[in-house]
């Protein structure tokens, strides 16, 4: 006796964390370009929030305040390589954090780590389609290409 309906598709534990990860992988360019084309200004120049260099968009880091906290966009900023990799700038990040957003929201950041929703698969292609709209946008309206 055969059956007539078929199952839904369930993906294992390991098979769901893969996919997530796959995800986010394609996510993160895009989100970086969008959050580095954000911190630009007319010419192309992004401000390093924690030495003050000036660097072309293309030249730095999406750098992260809280890490671990991802997909957040004000946790993130314009950083120069030096200072995102190599170097350990944190109290100049979190002055500048401080000042720009103030205590609370910049405290909010550390509580928010610890109660991130972990987006599901269908989420995360949504949040991929959202942000390389936004990219090419931000893009647009500083007359920058990607």
């Amino acid at each position: 006796m055969a059956r007539t309906t078929k199952q839904p598709f369930k993906m294992t534990v390991k098979q769901l964390t893969k996919e997530r990860k796959k995800w986010m992988r394609k996510i993160r360019p895009w989100y970086s370009k969008f959050i580095r084309l954000r911190d630009c200004d007319e010419y192309g120049m992004v401000t390093c929030v924690t030495c003050g260099e000036r660097f072309h968009w293309k030249r730095v880091h999406a750098g992260h305040y809280v890490h671990g906290l991802h997909l957040v966009e004000g946790n993130e900023h314009g950083q120069c390589a030096g200072c995102n990799t190599y170097a350990s700038k944190g109290a100049e990040y979190g002055l500048w954090m401080c000042k720009e957003y103030g205590i609370d929201f910049t405290d909010s950041l550390f509580r928010m780590k610890h109660t991130q929703k972990k987006h599901d698969v269908d989420e995360l292609k949504e949040i991929y389609d959202l942000y390389k709209k936004k990219a090419h946008a931000m893009a647009n309206e500083k007359g920058q290409e990607i």
